[in-house]
């Protein structure tokens, strides 16, 4: 299939459909250099577009290249202010850099213009708790909780947020309830089974953090 696409896209370089597919098939088996490169033929036929510059930054990002991705992504954003996924990629990147003012910064780029995202405000409350604003991050997943009672990535962070303030028994209640309604979080579990060690229940927590290992 690729070699066809290809051979499209040899004929019609501007064939955007092709590329995307082309693109979409290199990053569905990781083979991730050849991605961008697929994507970066985007970037170069449609130069006032985002897509090409968001998929490039996509896929450098999954790479750990965060200074292209970087690049990539404040590119688009000269083109596009208003699309969520680059604030949220450029945060990302900025964060797997452990430069959470930078991160914060970006993300309440995107609060100001969209307060109701709920994936940025989860967020917001991630780089809080990395900050250590332990306040500001319980209000940010307050919000989250009062819109979407049920959610679990919110429970779980407040969870993460417990525990790091020492407060083992609501950061237990916080992660069983996520754990409730989203049972696959790996994450949560190993979190859990932390706490678990805290409080000396070491066979509970050998438990969960054999639910955390099977990765889903």
């Amino acid at each position: 299939a690729q070699e066809a696409l290809k051979s499209i896209i040899a004929k019609n370089p501007d064939l955007k459909e092709a590329i995307l597919l082309l693109g979409e098939s290199y990053e569905s088996v990781h083979d991730y250099k050849q991605a961008v490169k697929a994507y970066d033929n985007l970037v170069i036929q449609y130069p006032k577009e985002t897509d090409g510059f968001v998929l490039c930054a996509r896929v450098l990002l999954k790479m750990n290249n965060f200074d292209d991705a970087i690049s990539y992504y404040t590119k688009a954003l000269t083109i596009n202010t208003e699309l969520p996924s680059i604030y949220k990629g450029l945060a990302r990147c900025f964060m797997a850099k452990n430069n959470m003012a930078k991160a914060l910064d970006i993300s309440l780029q995107l609060q100001y213009r969209k307060p109701d995202d709920v994936e940025n405000n989860i967020q917001i409350a991630k780089i809080y708790s990395n900050l250590h604003k332990y306040s500001e991050a319980e209000e940010e997943l307050n919000k989250v909780l009062a819109a979407e009672e049920g959610n679990a990535s919110a429970r779980a962070i407040l969870g993460l947020v417990n525990y790091e303030k020492g407060d083992l028994k609501q950061a237990e209640k916080n992660l069983s309830e996520s754990l409730a309604v989203n049972f696959k979080d790996a994450n949560a579990h190993a979190l859990l089974a932390l706490v678990h060690i805290e409080n000396d229940k070491v066979e509970l927590a050998l438990f969960l953090i054999s639910y955390a290992l099977l990765g889903w």
